[in-house]
């Protein structure tokens, strides 16, 4: 997990699940009911879980609503990862 503050706003982002692990499709309709994180593939293909304040808005209670939200995502959609491939992930 990966936080930076830069360009007025502060990111939080975390890898989620590798390549090709789950449907495209199912990463939109995802994102449609996530609120202040999003779903984002990698050039590879890996999913990530990024969330950004602006920087005004940064306090101690956001910054721990928001890494909660980052984490609430990151576990639904492991959830829909099919049991073959997380097998295949926890072997490499």
């Amino acid at each position: 997990m990966g936080i930076r503050l830069g360009d007025g706003f502060l990111r939080a982002q975390a890898e989620v699940v590798g390549a090709d692990q789950v449907s495209d499709h199912e990463l939109l309709f995802r994102n449609r009911s996530l609120r202040l994180v999003r779903l984002a593939h990698t050039g590879a293909g890996d999913v990530w879980v990024v969330g950004d304040l602006p920087e005004g808005a940064v306090s101690t209670a956001e910054l721990d609503r928001l890494l909660g939200l980052l984490v609430a995502a990151a576990i639904d959609v492991r959830q829909r990862v099919p049991q073959a491939a997380r097998r295949r992930a926890r072997s490499r």
